[in-house]
Parts: structure tokens; C-alpha cells; sequence
């Protein structure tokens, strides 16, 4: 048993990089049992995986990534929008293909498997990624149970393929940009009618992406209008999915916003988005608490899986309240943030100000108190200059109330 162990620690050394402080690109080079030769796959982590709060993220897979051009935009557009708080922490794998055009495509099923033309390798690439790429980059980074994949063209075959095979397992979400469904005479076509007929359950979410300019693209257009019919009619509510078409979009110059759509499209429906929280803040009638309740029971019934607002996007979802002169709403999410943080100095800060607004000059100065109470408690990120400077700007803040 020792021994094993010891073989296990000397592979991981072997493929693992060492990490820099706060190295964002790694690249691993292994062998794969699967394949029968060295694979490569490459790892982008964002800024905050670095931070204080060290929790575990979700990892979105990006296939053809041995597309030095495809795969430094893929990672740059998913890393831009973590940075920016449109979509939830994740950490962006690429599997570099050698073959992609056998790699994302299943066996024939009209053709006997040992047969030199029937070289679909899906199945090995699904083996490789269960068996070697999640275990290699759960032993090596901070990651949760979220998986993601993207797939362009035939990449798509390969998410259609997996989403209604037998290993849908493999990925919480599926973005498929300009999905080819057509080849081994609309195989994979049959396959999703042949899946959507069991009427099994699904918990997964799909996202489909195409253009609408050039001959091609326009061919590859109608498998998406056709899979997005099918879906209408058939799919589960299991099944929550989205087709957005670019407009004046080939099938190349469609793929980084379709990459965008696709991303905040599923981030919508694991969380709590900017877009969704001002649905939420429109509808007076019921709390905002009460409302993310709800939309919570909702999408765990759909997706088994819920990613909860962290205290700081409250605060922001609530300064955004602020600077619509929206007071009692954002009194109620500096509240919301508070309780789930209650270190939180600025949140405190932030109710302050709008009770001020509203003419609640005593609630103001109490919430400058907790405030400050906080601040100097020493329990905070702050160093102890910035301990000093923010509680000399929290009690000026208060002073102003007594004017």
C-alpha cells in the first residue's frame, strides 16, 4: 500500500508544475493511459483564487486548446468576466487534442468497432478526462463539484454526445458554440432524439450558440434551430437550456461573444446574476430574501446544484441601490450581507448612508457605531494602518450627522 502510495506522489510530482506566488498559467504534460501516449492540458486560475478567502471554485473545461489563438481567448474572455463579478469564481482547464477531428467524434454504430474506419475516439477522450484530467486537477487545485465544458463545431458533437449518452455525468453545464451534428449521417442527431425520448431526468444546463453569415455557417445554423425545436417540445424541466443566434456572425467571428452569452447564461442558472437581483428588486410585493428563496428551491429541483450570493455581492447588488436613490432595498441587502458577514465594515457603512438619505439620522449614527465597533475589533482583513484611516473616515462620517 505504501509503495502505491509512493508511485501516486512521484506521478503528481512528475506532471505537477511548481507553483509561483500567485502563477496563474500552468501547463501538464503526462501519460495517458487512455490514449496510450503523453497528453497535455493546460490551467488558467483567476486573481481571487489567490486571495484571503481561500474557497474552492468550479472548473470550466474548454476543448481544442492546442489552439494557441482559440484558447488564450477562450481563457482571457472567462477570466475577464470572474475578474469583473459577472460570473461566479472558476478555474479554466484546456485539453490540448491531437486528432480532433476523431477525438470529438463518436463510433459508427453501423460499422463494427475493430473496423480501420471506425476510428471515433469520444469515448477515450471521455475516459480521459473522468479517469486522468478531473482527478489530476482536483489533486492540484482548490476545486468544487462544478464542471463546465465548451466545445466549438465539432467539439459541440462531443458535448451532444456526452450530455445525451451514457456519460452526461461528467459536466453540470454544456456550452456548445456552432455545434456540427450532421457527420455518420446525423448520428448524434439520433442520439438526442433517441435520449429525450426516455423522458429520463437531466439536472443539467445546455447552452447553444451559431452565426448566420456564410454558406457553412448557415448549414450548421439550421442543426441548432432544429435541436432548439426539439428541445421546446421534448426537453425536461431538468433540462433548462438557451440558443442565442450573432447576428452577422460567421462560424469563427461568432464563437467569443456566443463564449460570453453562454457563460452568463449558465451562471444565471446556478446563482444569482446582476440581471436576475434586478428582477428581484423590481418586484416590491415580496423580500428580497423571499425571492432568492424561492429562485433557490427552484434551481436546485433543476440542477441539483446552487451557488449562494456571497456577502460582498450583496453589498454591491445594494450600492447599485444606492446610486438609484432605492434606499429601503438597499437597506434590506446591506442587512442580507451583514448576516452572512457580519465583519463586513463597509456593508454597515453603506445602510448608514442610506438611512441618512431616508432621514433616519439615528439609525445612521448606530450603524456608524457597529461600524467602527468593528473595524477596531482588529477581527477584519485590515492592517493596522488601515484600521487607523478607516476609523478616522467612519467617525467623520458620524460627525457630519450632528450638523
Amino acid at each position: 500500500m505504501f509503495r502505491l502510495l509512493s508511485i501516486f506522489t512521484l506521478f503528481l510530482c512528475l506532471v505537477s508544475p511548481i507553483f509561483s506566488q500567485n502563477q496563474q498559467d500552468f501547463t501538464f504534460s503526462f501519460p495517458s493511459k487512455a490514449f496510450e501516449k503523453e497528453r497535455t492540458i493546460y490551467v488558467h486560475v483567476p486573481e481571487v483564487y489567490y486571495e484571503k478567502v481561500k474557497e474552492p471554485m468550479g472548473v470550466i473545461y474548454v476543448l481544442d486548446a492546442q489552439a494557441p489563438s482559440y484558447w488564450n481567448n477562450a481563457k482571457s474572455v472567462i477570466d475577464y468576466l470572474v475578474w469583473s463579478y459577472q460570473i461566479m469564481p472558476v478555474i479554466v482547464v484546456g485539453i490540448h487534442s491531437d486528432y480532433r477531428s476523431t477525438e470529438f467524434m463518436q463510433k459508427w454504430t453501423s460499422f463494427a468497432d475493430n473496423d480501420p474506419d471506425n476510428s471515433g475516439e469520444a469515448a477515450i477522450l471521455q475516459q480521459h478526462l473522468k479517469e486522468e484530467v478531473f482527478p489530476l486537477v482536483a489533486d492540484s487545485f482548490r476545486v468544487n463539484g462544478f464542471r463546465a465544458i465548451v466545445g466549438h463545431s465539432r467539439g459541440g458533437n462531443f458535448l451532444m454526445h456526452t450530455l445525451f449518452g451514457t456519460e452526461k455525468e461528467l459536466f453540470n453545464a454544456y456550452i456548445a458554440l456552432s455545434p456540427v451534428m450532421h457527420y455518420m449521417e446525423n448520428q448524434t442527431m439520433e442520439e438526442i432524439k433517441s435520449s429525450l425520448s426516455k423522458k429520463e431526468p437531466f439536472h443539467k444546463f445546455l447552452f447553444i450558440s451559431h452565426g448566420n453569415v456564410g454558406s457553412g455557417e448557415k448549414f450548421y445554423m439550421q442543426q441548432s434551430v432544429w435541436l432548439d425545436s426539439l428541445l421546446q417540445k421534448n426537453a425536461p424541466t431538468s433540462l433548462p437550456f438557451k440558443k442565442e443566434q450573432i447576428d452577422g456572425a460567421t462560424h469563427f467571428t461568432s464563437v467569443a461573444p456566443g463564449l460570453v452569452k453562454g457563460l452568463i447564461a449558465m451562471n444565471q442558472n446556478f446563482t444569482v446574476d446582476a440581471e436576475t437581483m434586478q428582477s428581484i428588486m423590481e418586484n416590491e410585493k415580496e423580500s428580497i430574501a423571499s425571492q432568492i428563496e424561492k429562485l433557490e428551491k427552484d434551481q436546485r429541483e433543476k440542477l441539483h446544484l446552487f451557488f449562494p450570493i456571497k456577502a460582498d455581492q450583496y453589498r454591491s447588488f445594494a450600492n447599485d441601490m444606492i446610486d438609484e436613490e432605492k434606499y429601503d432595498r438597499a437597506i434590506e441587502l446591506y442587512e442580507l450581507c451583514t448576516s452572512h458577514d457580519p465583519l463586513n465594515f463597509q456593508a454597515y457603512m453603506g445602510k448608514a448612508h442610506a438611512l441618512k438619505e431616508k432621514g433616519n439620522i439615528e439609525g445612521a449614527k448606530q450603524a456608524y457605531d457597529t461600524a467602527l465597533e468593528v473595524v477596531q475589533s482588529g477581527k477584519t482583513w485590515l492592517s493596522e494602518k488601515g484600521i487607523t484611516n478607516w476609523s478616522r473616515a467612519i467617525t467623520n462620517e458620524r460627525r457630519m450627522l450632528d450638523r
